[in-house]
């Protein structure tokens, strides 16, 4: 360890400008730079430091590879390795004793070693970018989800004040903040709300004898320091075993007391690096002698191993050693609960000791969100979905309300989670203050938002810019980025030297990050974050003198974080300062250690394995709420007539034009294996068809998917008849009667016969609807009769899709297309796509029409059959007709005798050694199976994607309206809505949707298709539904995940099945 101070110091190399480029004599090992050793003269102060890189790649002597960065750690045998903080204005020069170490050349063997691990380095950087690209996307979406549920609860308090007969006593409104009147609240003393006002910790149950953690019994006792360090060391070693709800509550209850107490000076605090007074506390404060400092912690996202190993290497909470942490504490991780459990301990103790922000995912309807919440789930799956768990969400959203937005310490360092506000740089701090009654909701940023709100808005979620100004944020809808001179005219309006925020993984992937000439300060404290960034966590310490370190870290796991000791803060005049200093300095360095020794460890294939099906599941997320413009673009780049295929570039292009430019779309197109393994080309129908919205599992939503299923039954038994009873003769006399057109009586009859008695007339009726909403865009009016084989086609739709989904149904079809050649698998792609568009129109009904001349013009004997040489002479005289629109690849010279018996095999699915004309059309449907000159989306998926879209919204909207019909009953919310009430919440999505369209596009949903979504629901026996369950049947498939073993492996590895077939949810 060189050097007087505590930790390791950067280079002073570090501090060089160096424009993107790599810098030497990176530490990984718990590195440390300093920022200042003097005051902040404000507000004409240089620049703090410029952009820190990371490492070059090489292995130099003395040095080990860094399996993060692929570069070297710093040469401990260098004596000057490590610099002190620098005070402002010096000069510092690039020097690096070891620099010549890094021209070293290598033997071959290890230069394609180093050769490999760069490449593999590249890809995980590459993956990485897309991740948290892919992750700012679905924040993007939780900020539309927040301002469609405020518009849904006006559009359904409308609804039911218009066609709802109102209860004695119910509420007369439902305020659009998503809450009801408190008031009315107050009348409801069993609802989560009121409980979390009113309840104590002594009505809560105790732990029985196999809780073995800490206890704080009577619960309303003071909470000592002996508690907080046992909470400390409970977690380290068992973080899965929760604190009891009994005692997390006595912290929480004396958590919003201490804010409470707080918030009575507004929404920014102005704190001082002075020794606080204890309370509360067995343990005297530390005399003067240890130098008082601010450990400003950024996002942790539920990572309680970064926040434990914070607290080993730089000490608990204690009056010299305090903590503010930046907001996101929040969601994304596990371990939220824990991390507040251990600041509210420690703020019971010396309540100066710990502060702390509120983020924009310290917000209720974000920590709902399905996709970029999960701190809502973390509570309700540790203390119930019914009970505890409510309650102590509700308390937790009530401290939301009360956290600080900024502070300002020492009137010198300004930090705020997000960063600075859109508006005049100069009235910010007023707007922010403004803000003195809060919500645990973030404001929207709407039309109708205040300069208060936006404040608010911004304090939350901006961003910084390399340009001038402000713009709107790539985030979501409403937000704003602001550039280096609002930076500037903000200190220059306020006195301060620095602004520091959190908000954002680092660009340059370290855990801190310098913006607008040295002026503004990211700090990101969640190491690898989200156990895929692959990115250096780090903390910034604020001295007494207004100095500035940076102290970089990499959380280990928690089998390695069991191995060190927390210790307790050390009294000042109990231990000599050369003690506290040794036992500081031998933490730093078994810190270093054990961090160079888990990075060392961590398994880069492990990690893009990860990375992949992260990847995979976001690009998925995308594609499905999309697939009409993507569509309509590569049609553009389609050839005349369309074949369907597009290339790579022209896949890359429009993933760019309809998705954004900020991805790579390129690595993202390798994990999605877009490219045909035979031609090279882009199936881009094929591709828009691999992920679907569905309904998994057979809860409430699907019920039991009874009528896609029963269909697909039905169309798997007639795929499954022999010999002559499968011919068209046979089809048609049996589904269509003598007028060859089948009617709702004849469709009862036909299902009864395949499928049992047990069929109702209402059932057959749905039945039909369901066929009907797979029939895009020619919707049949209801009633009308379909063609026997424009209603095979049709089945033929509903059938692939349900094969997709239930291995029972599709088992014996499977096993045929798991052996089929690549060479088998394209040419029924490519025909079939030409077969269904040329002449059709685009039509479903044309396109059952073209299959079926087809068929019959290769039926040379006109027995309703094609025998195997019949179809072989089929094929071949097909490839040959459309030679010029098909790939080299698939030349009617290709077709050898048994790349065709292959072909023959594949569709004979009834083998009885003859194709019938089902096995004909289900062989050649497009895997869109919606031919022609748009993207015919399946109606039920259509349906199925607008409802998961708005997961969140609908959630919110239901809860409210359940808390207000509850009000009125004066019964606690069970999580259950009617039929009624379901309806009308969907009527209120479908009305808010059209008007964020602007009234241009219309509703994305008709009130037929409503209903179609209400009859598959399952009510119980009082007629009400599930609706988080209902909620959570909605998923992302990947029905590729059968046909493609490694896309399985990447999208399997961490999910559950959804199906017991091939499909898996994303």
């Amino acid at each position: 360890m060189q050097g007087s101070g505590a930790y390791p110091r950067l280079p002073a190399a570090a501090f060089a400008k160096t424009q993107g480029k790599p810098t030497a004599g990176y530490s990984a090992g718990g590195s440390t730079s300093g920022y200042s050793a003097g005051g902040f003269p404000a507000p004409q102060v240089p620049n703090f430091v410029s952009r820190l890189a990371p490492p070059q790649t090489s292995v130099a002597s003395g040095t080990s590879p860094s399996p993060f960065f692929g570069g070297t750690l710093a040469c401990n045998s260098c004596p000057s390795a490590h610099v002190a903080a620098r005070p402002v204005g010096a000069t510092v020069t690039k020097s690096s004793p070891c620099a010549g170490t890094l021209q070293t050349r290598l033997p071959a063997s290890q230069s394609s070693v180093a050769q490999s691990r760069q490449q593999q380095e590249q890809l995980l950087t590459e993956l990485g970018l897309a991740y948290t690209g892919l992750e700012g996307f679905d924040e993007a979406a939780s900020v539309g989800q927040v301002q469609l549920g405020t518009s849904m609860q006006s559009q359904l308090r409308n609804l039911m004040e218009a066609d709802t007969p109102r209860l004695l006593g119910s509420p007369t409104h439902l305020s659009l903040n998503g809450f009801s009147s408190p008031k009315a609240w107050a009348c409801a003393s069993s609802s989560p709300k009121a409980r979390a006002a009113t309840a104590r910790a002594q009505e809560l149950p105790k732990p029985g004898p196999e809780y073995t953690g800490p206890r704080l019994e009577p619960p309303d006792s003071p909470i000592d320091l002996d508690f907080a360090m046992a909470l400390v060391h409970h977690f380290q070693h068992h973080r899965k075993v929760p604190l009891p709800a009994r005692y997390l509550w006595r912290l929480l209850d004396e958590a919003e007391r201490v804010l409470e107490t707080r918030d009575k000076d507004g929404p920014v605090q102005e704190l001082k690096l002075s020794q606080a007074t204890a309370s509360n506390a067995t343990l005297r404060p530390p005399r003067p002698g240890p130098d008082p400092q601010m450990i400003l912690v950024g996002d942790l996202h539920g990572q309680l191993s970064d926040c434990l190993w914070i607290f080993y290497k730089l000490g608990v909470p204690s009056p010299t050693n305090r903590y503010l942490f930046n907001g996101d504490i929040c969601d994304r991780g596990e371990n939220a609960v824990e991390i507040w459990a251990l600041l509210f301990a420690f703020m019971g103790v010396w309540p100066e000791s710990v502060h702390a922000h509120r983020g924009n995912h310290e917000d209720r309807l974000l920590n709902m969100d399905f996709n970029c919440g999960g701190f809502y789930d973390e509570v309700l799956n540790k203390y119930g979905r019914f009970g505890s768990g409510p309650m102590i969400y509700e308390k937790f959203a009530r401290i939301f309300a009360k956290l600080p937005l900024a502070s300002a310490i020492n009137g010198q360092v300004f930090v705020v989670h997000g960063g600075l506000s859109r508006g005049p740089p100069g009235s910010f701090l007023r707007l922010l203050r403004q803000n003195r009654s809060r919500t645990p909701e973030v404001p929207a940023a709407s039309a109708a938002a205040s300069a208060a709100d936006l404040a608010f808005v911004d304090a939350m979620w901006a961003d910084p810019q390399d340009t001038p100004g402000s713009s709107p944020n790539p985030r979501g809808p409403g937000l704003s980025s602001f550039g280096p001179d609002v930076t500037e005219k903000f200190l220059q309006a306020t006195g301060y030297a620095l602004v520091v925020r959190s908000h954002q993984v680092p660009s340059n992937n370290d855990g801190f990050f310098v913006h607008h000439n040295g002026k503004l300060l990211t700090v990101f404290s969640a190491s690898n974050y989200c156990g895929l960034s692959g990115n250096q966590g780090a903390v910034l310490v604020l001295k007494g003198d207004s100095s500035v370190e940076a102290v970089r870290h990499w959380a280990p796991p928690f089998d390695r974080l069991a191995e060190v000791i927390i210790e307790a803060p050390e009294v000042a005049d109990a231990t000599p300062a050369s003690i506290r200093k040794s036992r500081q300095m031998q933490r730093s360095a078994t810190a270093g250690a054990l961090e160079t020794q888990v990075q060392a460890q961590a398994s880069g294939k492990e990690r893009a394995q990860r990375l992949h099906k992260e990847v995979l599941s976001g690009a998925a997320r995308l594609v499905v709420e999309r697939k009409a413009e993507l569509f309509a673009f590569w049609e553009q780049c389609d050839s005349i007539p369309p074949r369907g295929f597009i290339n790579k570039h022209d896949w890359e292009e429009g993933m760019k034009a309809i998705l954004g430019d900020s991805l790579p779309w390129k690595a993202i197109g390798k994990v999605l294996r877009v490219k045909d393994t035979v031609t090279k080309d882009v199936d881009y129908r094929a591709f828009l068809g691999r992920f679907r919205v569905c309904v998994v599992g057979n809860g409430p939503a699907g019920g039991e998917r009874w009528a896609e299923e029963l269909l697909g039954r039905f169309y798997g038994r007639l795929l499954a008849l022999r010999g002559d009873a499968g011919s068209l003769e046979e089809l048609e006399g049996f589904l269509g009667g003598d007028d060859g057109q089948v009617s709702s009586d004849d469709a009862l009859e036909a299902f009864r016969w395949v499928l049992g008695n047990y069929i109702t007339e209402d059932q057959s009726r749905s039945l039909l609807r369901t066929l009907a909403a797979h029939s895009l865009p020619e919707l049949s009016t209801s009633g009308r009769p379909l063609g026997v084989f424009e209603f095979l086609a049709r089945l033929d739709i509903c059938f692939q899709h349900q094969a997709s989904m239930t291995q029972n149904v599709s088992s014996s079809i499977a096993a045929r297309q798991s052996v089929a050649s690549p060479w088998a698998k394209s040419v029924l792609s490519h025909l079939g796509r030409l077969l269904w568009t040329e002449d059709s129109g685009g039509s479903p009904k044309a396109g059952s029409s073209r299959m079926l001349e087809v068929f019959r013009y290769f039926d040379e004997d006109k027995d309703g059959l094609l025998e195997r040489a019949e179809f072989s002479e089929a094929v071949k005289r097909l490839l040959g007709e459309y030679a010029r629109d098909l790939p080299e690849a698939l030349a009617a010279e290709t077709a050898s005798d048994e790349r065709v018996g292959e072909l023959v095999d594949c569709v004979d699915i009834s083998g009885d050694g003859l194709v019938n004309y089902l096995e004909f059309l289900h062989a050649f449907q497009p895997v869109d199976r919606t031919p022609g000159g748009g993207l015919r989306m399946d109606l039920m998926e259509q349906i199925c994607t607008t409802i998961w879209a708005n997961k969140a919204s609908l959630l919110r909207t239901l809860q409210v309206l359940e808390e207000a019909e509850c009000e009125a009953s004066m019964q606690a919310p069970a999580g259950r809505v009617s039929q009624g009430n379901l309806r009308r919440t969907l009527r209120s999505l479908n009305a808010s949707l059209e008007a964020a369209r602007g009234g241009t596009h219309g509703a994305p949903l008709t009130a037929d298709q409503i209903d179609i979504l209400v009859d598959h629901a399952v009510f119980d026996d009082s007629g009400t539904l599930d609706y988080p369950a209902w909620l959570n049947a909605f998923q992302v498939i990947d029905m590729c995940a059968s046909t493609e073993p490694q896309s399985e492996t990447v999208v399997a590895a961490g999910g559950a099945t959804a199906a017991t077939g091939g499909s898996h949810r994303i």
